[in-house]
């Protein structure tokens, strides 16, 4: 693998031990605690990674039959990065209803995390490479930090996501409109996709609400 394909990877790798730095920071959590959310992330994400070059690989299965070497060497793309998120959702999903994950810490952890090293890494964009698409990439992570931030103490975390999901949904849509290309970690975002995300996520968090209320009758 070349130097040239690394560099990337170590900038999301770079961008998100900053977004750690931070939840260390403004998290009011105990050392401990800290420690075990952060295992506990890192561990989603190492699972999202591996479900990235399963995606890879099964969307090249014609070329893995003929030249192996050649699926491990191709860059991810957009469908493998979508793909990954329908099965780290789909993950989450089943270990949150077998109460093996504890679903809205290991979110909000998450949140603490991804968006200020989203924020980063388009920064890194715009200042190193110079890429003009990053700017609005980056003023919309910037908003949804500073959503974060204000609202994660005042607000339920179902109303948080929802604001935050909205949001960035909206952001991302404006963006297409204006400038016709927006991405997650350099992953390009189409439309469809977008607002598959933002419907499938409110229906995540009406049935997850409903099913809390339940509970709390019973």
């Amino acid at each position: 693998m070349s130097i040239i394909a690394i560099i990337p990877m170590l900038l999301k790798v770079f961008s998100i031990v900053l977004g750690v730095a931070i939840f260390y920071l403004v998290s009011d959590l105990v050392k401990d605690q800290k420690k075990i959310r952060v295992e506990e992330a890192f561990s989603q994400i190492i699972n999202f990674v591996l479900f990235i070059w399963l995606s890879k690989i099964l969307l090249n299965l014609p070329l893995l039959l003929k030249d192996p070497l050649a699926v491990l060497a191709y860059p991810s793309d957009s469908r493998a990065f979508y793909l990954a998120i329908f099965f780290s959702a789909a993950f989450l999903f089943y270990g949150m209803r077998s109460g093996k994950i504890k679903g809205w810490e290991l979110i909000q952890t998450l949140l603490h995390i991804l968006l200020p090293a989203s924020f980063f890494y388009e920064f890194i964009q715009l200042a190193w490479y110079d890429d003009t698409y990053a700017l609005g990439n980056l003023i919309l992570y910037a908003v949804l930090l500073a959503l974060f931030l204000v609202l994660g103490d005042r607000m339920s975390p179902y109303t948080v996501v929802r604001v935050l999901l909205s949001v960035w949904a909206a952001g991302m849509l404006l963006i297409l409109s204006i400038q016709s290309y927006s991405s997650i970690f350099s992953y390009g975002m189409k439309p469809w996709f977008i607002i598959l995300l933002f419907m499938a996520g409110h229906f995540l968090l009406l049935l997850s609400s409903r099913r809390r209320a339940t509970n709390e009758l019973y």
